[in-house]
């Protein structure tokens, strides 16, 4: 990924960890759950698992995603192309 886009992403973390911002797997993340390779760490191996690229970031983490490391795991996945930012969202 270019730097330019990962600052972009780290830079506007408020469009990436609003409440109503629908996270999708990609085909590499959805590859990751089956096969494991890339050692996640189990936060993230866990958001990845729950993400279903309909419910927002608020209902997971009602569901009992609440954690501080919450944030830097959505990043990390954002940053690992393993997570999109659903379409749908992206007017939001």
């Amino acid at each position: 990924m270019d730097t330019d886009r990962k600052r972009m992403r780290i830079g506007d973390r408020g469009k990436f960890l609003s409440d109503d911002v629908i996270y999708a797997r990609t085909a590499k993340g959805q590859r990751e759950l089956v096969s494991p390779s890339l050692g996640l760490d189990p936060l993230e191996r866990r958001f990845l698992g729950v993400v279903t690229g309909h419910t927002p970031l608020r209902v997971l983490i009602d569901l009992g995603l609440q954690d501080p490391g919450l944030q830097d795991a959505i990043i990390a996945l954002l940053d690992k192309s393993l997570l999109s930012v659903d379409a749908k969202d992206s007017a939001h």
